[in-house]
């Protein structure tokens, strides 16, 4: 079974365009390094442009497990630490 990781993330609207940015870099860096990260997307909703949404999809469990506690994750974290309101983490099964 596939995993996933759905982030929803309040921006301020102050750092919006580096918020992207940030997390442009930070998926292609883990699709890069992380063979079994299958896919991850960043969703800008039509009608609420403080709102982002990072949909990340992993192999398994296992691979998820290794995303979350590999190097990426705290560099993008100090990275966009100061851009953001409140960030809404679900783990899912797919």
């Amino acid at each position: 079974m596939k995993a996933a990781i759905i982030v929803e993330t309040e921006v301020k609207s102050e750092h919006r365009e580096a918020y992207l940015d940030v997390m442009r870099k930070h998926a292609q860096r883990t699709l890069d390094a992380e063979p079994d990260c299958l896919q991850f997307d960043i969703v800008v909703p039509d009608d609420d442009s403080s709102r982002i949404f990072l949909v990340e999809v992993y192999r398994d469990l296992k691979a998820r497990e290794a995303h979350l506690q590999g190097p990426l994750l705290p560099l993008v974290k100090d990275a966009q630490k100061d851009m953001i309101v409140k960030r809404r983490i679900v783990m899912a099964s797919i």
